[in-house]
Formats: structure tokens, sequence, C-alpha cells
């Protein structure tokens, strides 16, 4: 499974859980996870995770952060899916992402522009294998 991580200000968990309460296919958010399907078929995995082991943080942000996490299922490429997702959850509240393949602070202009760290697009997963093979 890959893995996308979003980075927020604490202050703004609320407004996160509102969101993905409203978006996703599942809006209880008692069960503390929220999938995203594709054709009833799980595609995304979200939820908070602890920040303890992630990567130091965006020199913009304190230490008091939320770590969202989304899973994505090896059944799907998933690109298109996070990326919707990662848009639209931004343009309600601004953050940061990361995904499994390099350490850099990703902003939603740079994933929509589709700029390029280490040579690769934001969550370049089949460039990266491609490269490391």
């Amino acid at each position: 499974m890959r893995s996308v991580f979003l980075i927020f200000e604490e202050s703004k968990k609320k407004k996160i859980i509102e969101f993905l309460n409203n978006y996703c296919d599942n809006s209880d958010s008692s069960e503390k996870q929220w999938i995203v399907s594709v054709h009833d078929d799980a595609c995304l995995y979200i939820y908070f995770n602890s920040c303890d082991d992630f990567m130091p943080f965006p020199k913009d942000f304190d230490n008091k952060v939320v770590l969202l996490q989304i899973d994505i299922s090896g059944r799907h490429d998933g690109t298109k899916k996070v990326t919707e997702l990662i848009h639209k959850l931004f343009s309600v509240e601004p953050g940061y992402a990361c995904d499994d393949y390099s350490e850099h602070f990703w902003t939603d202009k740079e994933i929509q522009d589709g700029i390029l760290v280490e040579g690769h697009v934001f969550f370049d997963f089949k460039g990266w294998y491609k490269e490391s093979n």
C-alpha cells in the first residue's frame, strides 16, 4: 500500500473532519477512518495518524500539527483520486502533502502545476519504481 501524508495546523482539525464527512463515501467520523471508493471498491483509506515518528515539519508550522494519512489501495492507481482529494481539501484548509518517495513538502499549487522534485511529480510511484529497477 502506498501512502500520502497531509500536514495541517492543529487548529484546523475540526474543519478537516467536516470536509471529510462531506467528501468521503462513509460519513461517520466516529469510525476515525474515511473511505473514498472507485466503483464501490475502496481506493483511499484516510485517518489521522501520530506525528511522533514523522520527519521534521515545514518551517512555517510550529509543533502543533495534525497528520492525516491517506493509504492508497494496491488495487487502484489512485493518483487521480488522491490529487483530487488534496486539491479540494487544500482549497478549504491549506497544508502540505508528502508522498512515500521524496522528502519534499508539496503545496497544492506545486501538485497542480506538476512541478518536478528530484525529476518526479507528486506521487509518481511508477516513475520512482522504474528508476529503481
